[in-house]
């Protein structure tokens, strides 16, 4: 009790308790304290001890924390660094550090690396974009560098085969956990980048672990390695929250060797989508190129006209040239043969012998009309000149019509050679050809798309579900109500007196769960993991 006359307060157990626990809270709200685990207890929230030597710290790490750690194998005796806040449990009067966060002891040097390598590299310019090199779009041959038994492998090869089976692995047994792993992974980055190699783009990737598991790919020779290499570099190492000196230097970061197959290879379904879209694109274009031509032929039809109406045009022009042509002639040789005797009239007239037989004419013309005054003489000579207009009409008839023919057949000779006719079939030849030419062309274009897709198909069937059944395999799932059920995948899935279907070829069987059995799991990597 306080002596009397003193101010002291007299407190209750909860109440000196909580003072305390604020004054904690308040002056020691982070810390972060080291030793070893012991009396580890982890069924849902953690419970153990920190230790060194002789002294003992309660610590406890609550659900709503340890997720951030859980990944990392803690057992007895691992000496770690934890961080958190003093508290006082007031039930039992216990003080405690509540734990938030907590890494091996060796993470703490391997973080301060890290980060000092991080910058360093980042300062020379090896994270920056314009080194990035693009990833191939249709890769052929993948150059994969993992651990010869690691499960990142077997993720990698069947999602490949899923997703865009004409690529090829090209493995590379690689370690990727040990003092020994950082000169492997080295050279086995040369080796991939060899010309005779043949590799398109290198995969490197690993399971996940813990960070000191992770840590050789922190190693600056394996990032300098990474930026050196010709081929682009995809990296899928641990899990999603994991970083890596090498997922900054590589060309590509994957959160998982999955998702690192999604982004290096298309989708096959895209794929054969592309092909047949193609395909319609292509016979389309075919079908309007025809149509055109065959609109532009008949435009040219029309333009060009009957040939039928253009010979008969031509036989009435030449016939018309005919006429005017017979006409034109007649005229003439009528005018020159009257100049011609007007001439020679004058002539005869301008001499003296013409004088003497102008009237040796008289004389005679007087003894003629003397002759013509008998009627016999008179019957004569109307007989005579009906014969010699005979003659004359008829050597005039020969004259007009066999010279014209001649023309006729000149101009029909030459109508002959010019006829549009042959102008006609031979821009109907040329059109024939060009339309063969490309139903040709469209055929191997065609033949050459159709056995690509029917090799895809061929590798499809390969690889379908089916076929692996009709082998003697069954595909065990819970029903839900659809087709198929839900995949069991692993034995985690099932429990005791479970109904299940067990799909085989040829039907589907119905069964319940009478017993499970684990599997002992194996791995090259660390037990911890995740």
């Amino acid at each position: 009790m306080p002596e009397p006359g003193t101010n002291e307060p007299i407190w209750s157990v909860s109440t000196a308790l909580n003072h305390v626990k604020k004054d904690l809270q308040q002056k020691y709200a982070s810390v972060w304290i080291t030793g070893e685990i012991s009396g580890l207890s982890t069924p849902y929230h953690w419970y153990f001890n920190l230790v060194e030597k002789n002294v003992s710290l309660n610590c406890a790490a609550f659900a709503g924390d340890h997720h951030r750690f859980a990944h990392i194998d803690f057992r007895n005796g691992s000496l770690v660094n934890a961080h958190g806040r003093f508290n006082i449990y007031s039930e039992r009067g216990q003080f405690q550090l509540v734990v938030d966060q907590m890494e091996l002891a060796g993470e703490g040097e391997l973080r301060v690396a890290f980060e000092r390598l991080k910058q360093k590299l980042e300062t020379e310019g090896l994270f920056r974009k314009e080194h990035k090199k693009p990833i191939p779009p249709y890769p052929r041959r993948i150059a994969l560098l993992t651990g010869e038994k690691a499960a990142a492998f077997d993720d990698v090869r069947q999602n490949l085969a899923r997703r865009y089976p004409l690529a090829e692995i090209m493995f590379l047994p690689t370690q990727v956990q040990g003092r020994s792993a950082p000169p492997a992974i080295v050279n086995n980055l040369r080796a991939a980048s060899d010309k005779t190699f043949g590799a398109d783009v290198v995969l490197l990737t690993r399971g996940g672990g813990s960070y000191e598991d992770l840590s050789v790919f922190n190693d600056e020779e394996v990032a300098r390695a990474i930026f050196a290499c010709p081929l682009p570099v995809v990296s899928a190492i641990g899990h999603e929250r994991d970083f890596t000196i090498a997922d900054f230097v590589a060309d590509m970061r994957a959160a998982t060797p999955s998702t690192a197959v999604e982004v290096m290879t298309p989708d096959r379904h895209k794929l054969l989508d592309f092909v047949v879209g193609s395909k319609r694109f292509l016979n389309e274009q075919l079908t309007n190129s025809l149509k055109h031509r065959e609109h532009v032929l008949t435009d040219l039809r029309s333009k060009l006209g009957d040939p039928a109406l253009i010979i008969d045009n031509k036989a009435n022009h030449l016939s018309s040239l005919k006429t005017r042509l017979s006409s034109a002639i007649s005229n003439k040789g009528q005018g020159k043969k009257a100049a011609y005797d007007a001439l020679n009239g004058r002539l005869h007239r301008a001499t003296p012998e013409r004088s003497i037989d102008t009237l040796k004419q008289r004389l005679e013309a007087l003894n003629h009309r003397l002759e013509l005054a008998n009627p016999l003489v008179k019957l004569d000579e109307l007989a005579k000149r009906r014969n010699e207009a005979k003659r004359r009409l008829v050597n005039f008839g020969a004259t007009m019509f066999d010279h014209p023919n001649e023309r006729l057949s000149t101009l029909r000779s030459r109508l002959a050679r010019e006829t549009p006719l042959k102008a006609i079939d031979a821009y109907a030849a040329r059109v024939l050809q060009l339309y063969r030419n490309a139903a040709q062309f469209m055929r191997s274009g065609l033949q050459v798309r159709t056995n690509s897709l029917n090799q895809e198909a061929a590798t499809l069937r390969a690889v379908s579900p089916l076929a692996t059944l009709e082998r003697g395999y069954a595909v065990v799932a819970k029903p839900d109500g659809s087709t198929w059920g839900a995949v069991v995948a692993n034995i985690a899935d099932v429990n005791v007196d479970d109904p299940i279907v067990a799909h085989v070829h040829g039907g589907t069987i119905d069964a319940t769960v009478i017993a499970t059995k684990k599997q002992a799991e194996s791995s090259d990597e660390s037990p911890s993991r995740a």
